[in-house]
């Protein structure tokens, strides 16, 4: 699902430069950009809320040696999709 969000997105917003700049009437193109923008914005927000979820258990639940290794790797992949996260706010103004 993500990545047909992410394509839609990415031919979407090509698109409405191109009929930002045109007199015709496009308000249904116009429309569906909105919505995949939209779209888009909701999914960022819902990983949001899962990385942060994940994380409060992790700081929670995994404390004894035994999982320190499950724990390191976990927090790594946190980062790394944090990291990622971060770029794509910026680039959805979210």
């Amino acid at each position: 699902m993500d990545s047909i969000i992410d394509n839609e997105y990415n031919r979407l917003s090509k698109i409405l430069k191109y009929i930002e700049n045109s007199e015709e009437d496009y308000s249904y193109l116009i429309n569906r950009c909105k919505n995949i923008f939209e779209e888009k914005k909701k999914k960022m927000k819902e990983e949001i809320l899962a990385l942060e979820n994940l994380k409060k258990y992790l700081e929670k639940n995994i404390e004894n040696e035994e999982n320190l290794f499950l724990k390191n790797e976990l927090e790594n992949e946190l980062k790394n999709l944090l990291e990622k996260i971060k770029k794509q706010k910026k680039i959805y103004k979210i």
